[in-house]
């Protein structure tokens, strides 16, 4: 599949269902019933005709739709481009790096997180399933169409900084920044979980968010809004049955312990 259709199909997926179709699926039903039971041979004729154009146009609808586990590898896929094109904009190769990198993949809420760059028609969700290995189940997920990239190479001497927004649906970067940060000026390095937040966005609903944040002297910072409902899903898809902190806390626990000897 080219790029092009691949697209499509990604923005197939986000779309709605034939609410018409299946309005005329149920009317075509019910007259059928109607008519039997009145006898009546031209109500049958025309709840016929509501039926087949309701099937005709939820097969149209859902012909060439791709599944959750492709959706899911098609984002996989995206994010390891977004990990090539990273390291290209940075300029960094492996020899430079000291250590795994940081990363941060995280979808974009409308009226939450600077969705800047990315237009408010692209910024859609999905539910669905993910399976579980451990315990086996699957769980239920929220698929999203944008996205905010933020990782971090560890050199010996600075963080390569990379971050970007993407739109899933266009396979769009926007809004790229890259840096270069100095152990000696990192200032804070936190994770902040700010409480209870009502975001009412067609039924769903957050309790709560963390906020990741890394500034140095000059003030400037890197700050990534983190949903807590990607926080407890990552865990599950790493078959984590305890969660004694959240994946962010310990990226921040693994950054503090190669910061902070070369702060010294």
């Amino acid at each position: 599949m080219d790029e092009d259709s691949k697209r499509k199909a990604i923005q197939k997926y986000f779309s709605g269902s034939a609410g018409w179709a299946i309005l005329l699926l149920v009317l075509g039903i019910i007259g059928i019933m109607v008519s039997v039971a009145a006898e009546s041979t031209e109500g049958a004729v025309v709840s016929g005709v509501f039926l087949i154009i309701g099937i005709v146009g939820i097969v149209v609808s859902e012909s060439g739709r791709p599944s959750d586990n492709q959706i899911d590898d098609w984002l996989e896929s995206d994010r390891q481009d977004l990990i090539t094109r990273s390291k290209v904009k940075l300029g960094v190769d492996e020899s430079q790096v000291v250590s795994d990198p940081y990363e941060l993949f995280i979808w974009l809420w409308l009226g939450i997180e600077d969705t800047e760059g990315i237009p408010d028609a692209d910024v859609k969700y999905k539910r669905g399933k993910v399976h579980c290995k451990y315990p086996h189940f699957y769980y239920d997920v929220v698929r999203h169409s944008a996205w905010r990239f933020q990782v971090f190479y560890p050199t010996e001497h600075y963080l390569a900084s990379y971050g970007c927004k993407f739109d899933f649906l266009r396979g769009k970067f926007v809004n790229e920044r890259t840096q270069e940060i100095y152990y000696k000026d990192i200032t804070i390095l936190e994770t902040r979980t700010e409480d209870t937040i009502d975001l009412k966005r067609k039924g769903l609903k957050e309790s709560h968010y963390e906020r990741f944040t890394l500034k140095v002297s000059s003030g400037d910072a890197v700050s990534v809004y983190i949903p807590s409902e990607y926080l407890i899903t990552q865990e599950l898809k790493d078959n984590v049955s305890e969660i004694p902190s959240t994946r962010c806390e310990k990226m921040v626990q693994s950054m503090r312990k190669m910061i902070q000897p070369k702060k010294a």
